[in-house]
């Protein structure tokens, strides 16, 4: 039995260019959509590249900046608060002061995407080294006792050491 031709709008790209497209994802995740079009040998929109590549299992995803905590890093962790907890007495975490502080940068590269396969997230070929030149923010806080001691912004526009 011979299979009927099909009706409606023929497929934009042959089987050869699907499987290139997904071969320079695979490769290159973080290439641009139109570039793996290109690559493949043909013009297309970015959307009809994201179907192509999400039938052959990779999705898009923003990249992942740095490593998860693996469960012994956090077994560490919990282990020495619990033992700092109960070495020192109340009145020594009155003297303590936590900070803590958030960078925000100012990049070039816009949205950048990778494509993956779901589960793969923290595959160092997903992985994106957040390197910039540009300039950079940092939100400073430190708590001591349940008073909050200041709050300061420092600006860094030449990306070097920020002195406190």
């Amino acid at each position: 039995m011979a299979r009927r031709p099909k009706t409606g709008r023929p497929r934009k790209t042959t089987a050869e260019q699907d499987a290139a497209m997904v071969a320079v994802a695979k490769q290159q995740p973080f290439m641009p959509l139109r570039d793996v079009a290109t690559s493949a040998g043909a013009e297309l929109h970015p959307s009809l590249v994201t179907n192509r590549l999400k039938k052959a299992g990779l999705y898009t995803f923003k990249p992942c900046g740095k490593l998860r905590l693996l469960e012994r890093h956090k077994a560490a962790r919990l282990a020495f608060a619990t033992e700092s907890l109960q070495r020192y007495d109340p009145d020594f975490w009155k003297n303590v002061i936590f900070t803590d502080e958030k960078i925000f940068r100012t990049d070039s590269e816009g949205r950048v995407r990778a494509r993956r396969p779901r589960g793969a997230r923290y595959e160092d070929q997903y992985m994106q080294a957040w390197d910039s030149l540009r300039a950079n923010t940092e939100m400073f806080a430190a708590l001591s006792g349940s008073m909050v001691k200041r709050l300061q912004s420092v600006v860094d526009a030449a990306g070097g050491m920020t002195n406190y």
